[in-house]
């Protein structure tokens, strides 16, 4: 439908009896499950670490759909590792993990930015982190 008046131009379009001739397909998201049609889509992964920055201590929630080994791990900028937080296994739904700002060998971490690095079989999922000294 095309309007053309002195106050404005504009298109309208509008569809009717839309088909599709063949069954839509959509992947979910990396982590994610889908358990049966009627059932909601269940989301695996990190969660949002909190507080943000932190100073003394951060949690990091995360979720599993399927029990399995989980492992977790805090690393600086460099690539380098500082803290083993999670290295177990856990069954289905959600768990926290803590960070007290400390490295593996239990020296104060620096400030700065760090990256949390969830691993489980099916996928791996980053976060990062801010620790204010």
């Amino acid at each position: 439908v095309d309007n053309q008046s002195r106050t404005s131009n504009y298109t309208h379009w509008q569809l009717k009896d839309v088909k599709l001739w063949k069954p839509f397909e959509a992947k979910p998201p990396a982590g994610a499950k889908l358990l049966s049609p009627s059932l909601p889509l269940v989301e695996a992964g990190l969660g949002n670490p909190f507080p943000a920055p932190f100073n003394a201590e951060v949690t990091v929630p995360f979720t599993t759909t399927a029990p399995g080994q989980v492992r977790m791990a805090v690393y600086n900028l460099a690539g380098q590792r500082v803290r083993l937080l999670h290295d177990a296994w856990v069954e289905a739904g959600s768990h926290e993990a803590h960070w007290d700002g400390r490295t593996d060998s239990g020296r104060d971490a620096g400030s700065g930015v760090y990256c949390v690095l969830l691993q489980v079989p099916t996928f791996t999922q980053s976060a990062r982190l801010v620790l204010i000294r």
